[in-house]
């Protein structure tokens, strides 16, 4: 043959087709054993089936490079950063042309391309499911044939139906005092004075109530997220493909395993306040700041930590923005989320003596105080022992976590929703190192994987092309893959 045919037949366009094509092929098997494993958890739990083994084997082992993987997330535009001060080393480039070719690629391969990608599903469609999806996923370990007993799922439930049920022996001025001074030392009135209502008004037990809170949580959670990234990016198939995998994520499998009501609640107004801090970035609004200074106050009514993390992101995304643009709106955001926060603590406090955003810092400060040394010489043991220890194995999410990670290495501190997303999980990491396992697991639990994992995948996407059908495919292994995880996990509770 002539040489010309030979580079036509055998030339760098022909293995580009070949390699999408075993691309295809792969994420397309991928996409059928989760299907066929999804089948047998769904309608043959018990059963030993071998292509639902060999799924969460392969899950299993994945799970181990989880410790890895957060580490890289929470510090990679630390390092992309080092990476960028290692491209100006002329002489370090010459030393290692090879890994700098790679790293070069690398970089060249996450600026290309631009936002071709779009869903085959409209985005009220694709929120719909995802709202359903998240409900079903909740009431699963409550299925006759998984627990034919009926006994309630979580860590924490028990507790809160005590509570529940000693309010509603007292009167109503009572079970609020109660709410606001007995139960964790306070901390958590607002979740508990909802369960109360519930059980009140319904005249339900409190054992239903606090079953069934989930059920609620989960679609306030997926919707939370929602709003959260169309505030920050106005593209509505982004939103809602983010609340598809927020369905699915382990902030809802956590939340069930442990009970983490309040956490989990506070999480979801957490989305709320940054959404709306986004969207007042944007332009002044007297209904916004009201809305956002009430949030403020029920965030940290619900859960003082995760009031004081999300303070913290805002007080340095409004720094920055002051820093960048010198606007009077970032000092008003700031007043309005951590005034609130403030003056809802304070009244507290003096009117009840009750746990609240203060008694959490001190506390966090101790315990640094007092371990900062032994803590961060135990720092990847600890990372490890997180992810192991605790929910039973829950959190190992690694293709979720390691998604996010192109994604905060491309990401532009230009940008409003990216600053905020990079505050949000540079700000934890700089403590990180200096907390406890348990703490760890917390301060994972509160940040934007979901988000972080989407952004990262459509990155990706938009970057292999205008090959719309092998972007489809790869989408749908990725949810079903998130979908079973999900599901496996609410069934072996």
């Amino acid at each position: 043959m002539e040489p010309r045919v030979l580079r036509k037949l055998f030339g760098a366009q022909f293995l580009r087709t070949r390699v999408r094509a075993l691309f295809a092929v792969a994420f397309c098997s991928i996409a059928a054993i989760e299907v066929l494993s999804i089948g047998q958890w769904l309608l043959f739990p018990y059963s030993s089936v071998p292509i639902s083994r060999f799924e969460s084997s392969l899950f299993s082992q994945l799970a181990i490079s989880s410790p890895l993987l957060l580490v890289i997330l929470i510090y990679s535009y630390e390092l992309s950063m080092v990476i960028r001060k290692f491209f100006q080393w002329g002489q370090l480039r010459l030393a290692l042309p090879g890994v700098f070719e790679l790293l070069d690629r690398f970089m060249i391969f996450l600026r290309k391309g631009g936002d071709r990608f779009r869903l085959p599903l409209t985005s009220h469609k694709l929120l719909a499911i995802s709202l359903i999806s998240s409900v079903l996923v909740t009431l699963l370990p409550y299925r006759p044939d998984l627990n034919p007993r009926g006994l309630t799922v979580g860590i924490d439930s028990p507790s809160y139906e005590d509570w529940v049920n000693q309010m509603l022996q007292k009167s109503f001025t009572q079970a609020i005092q109660f709410a606001f001074m007995i139960p964790s030392q306070g901390s958590k009135p607002l979740v508990l004075i909802i369960l109360y209502f519930f059980a009140y008004l319904g005249k339900l037990p409190p054992q239903l109530v606090v079953r069934f809170f989930p059920s609620l949580l989960a679609p306030l959670l997926v919707f939370s997220t929602y709003f959260f990234v169309l505030s920050g990016t106005q593209d509505r198939h982004r939103a809602a493909l983010t609340a598809i995998l927020a369905a699915f994520s382990f902030n809802i499998t956590v939340g069930v395993w442990a009970g983490y009501l309040a956490n989990w609640l506070a999480l979801a107004e957490a989305y709320f306040l940054f959404a709306i801090v986004l969207s007042l970035s944007r332009g002044p609004s007297l209904a916004r700041y009201t809305g956002l200074g009430g949030i403020s106050g029920a965030l940290l009514l619900t859960h003082p930590q995760t009031w004081a993390l999300s303070a913290t992101v805002v007080s340095a995304f409004c720094a920055s923005r002051l820093r960048t643009y010198h606007r009077g709106d970032s000092l008003r955001l700031m007043i309005a989320v951590v005034g609130m926060g403030a003056a809802v603590d304070i009244a507290k406090s003096l009117l009840f003596s009750a746990y609240g955003a203060t008694n959490a810092g001190i506390e966090i400060s101790g315990v640094i105080a007092s371990s900062f040394q032994s803590q961060l010489s135990l720092f990847w043991p600890s990372v490890v022992e997180g992810f192991t220890l605790f929910y039973n194995g829950l959190l190992a999410n690694a293709v979720l976590i390691g998604l996010g990670i192109p994604f905060l290495i491309y990401l532009k501190f230009i940008h409003n929703y990216q600053r905020l997303l990079l505050l949000w999980v540079a700000l934890p990491s700089f403590l990180f190192p200096f907390f406890n396992s348990f703490l760890q697991t917390r301060v994972i639990y509160d940040l934007p994987i979901p988000v972080l994992a989407m952004e990262g995948l459509l990155l990706i996407l938009t970057r292999i092309g205008p090959r719309k059908n092998l972007s489809n495919i790869v989408l749908l292994a990725m949810i079903l893959f998130s979908a079973n995880y999900a599901i496996r996990s609410m069934t072996q509770l």
